[in-house]
């Protein structure tokens, strides 16, 4: 995968971590919207949070060489496999949730 000018925090992909690793159930409670208004409201209308903050993860994968970063111009340039970035982040959201969703209740 290809970041120009964007860091981890708009890397979407890293959605597919979340059913790899079983969060606890203190964050499953900010992140599952209630019965209700799933059934209220199509998917396909709404778009809240809270959302995981990807970019926690930037000193973790700098720390272990999971991206090459370079400049263009003026455009900061990460390269990564998307794979290996995917299983750091269920290893990370397995070991620390709250650094990706704040702190516990």
């Amino acid at each position: 995968m290809l970041l120009l000018g964007m860091d981890l925090g708009v890397c979407t992909a890293m959605r597919l971590a979340e059913d790899m690793a079983e969060l606890p159930e203190h964050i499953l409670a900010k992140i599952t919207l209630p019965g209700w208004f799933m059934e209220r409201y199509p998917q396909d209308e709404w778009d809240i949070g809270p959302y995981p903050n990807f970019a926690a993860l930037e000193p973790i994968r700098k720390e272990r060489g999971a991206m090459r970063v370079t400049v263009i111009g003026k455009t900061t340039v990460k390269f990564l496999r998307l794979r290996e970035l995917i299983d750091l982040y269920a290893q990370e959201l397995r070991k620390t949730p709250e650094l990706f969703y704040g702190s516990s209740p």
